[in-house]
């Protein structure tokens, strides 16, 4: 259930991504943006996964430890792919501003 769990989300990470033209950093840009951010945080589906795996083995659930788990693996998974498609990880923690607009302008 690890590998489908990962299987599927890369899967619609992949599709919004390459075929919808979503890019989380984007995304963030224009969040930061309207409030007024000079940097922002960006969260990988990486973590979110690692603190669902720990609560699910502090409370001994198989079933959440392994969605959790295959949340992981696929950002790990994703941010590989990535490399080899675009030649860039975009594993990235914070954005600032500043750069991210000069970049989006050229």
């Amino acid at each position: 259930i690890l590998l489908l769990i990962a299987l599927v989300i890369e899967l619609v990470t992949l599709l919004l991504r390459f075929v919808f033209k979503l890019r989380t950093k984007n995304v963030l840009l224009k969040i930061a943006r309207k409030l007024g951010l000079k940097k922002i945080v960006r969260i990988h589906h990486f973590f979110i996964g690692l603190v669902i795996t720990l609560i699910a083995y502090l409370i001994g659930s198989s079933l959440w430890f392994s969605i959790g788990l295959g949340i992981t693996l696929s950002d790990v998974v994703h941010h590989i792919i990535l490399k080899i498609v675009t030649g860039k990880h975009e594993f990235e923690l914070i954005y600032f501003l500043e750069k991210e607009l000069e970049e989006l302008i050229e």
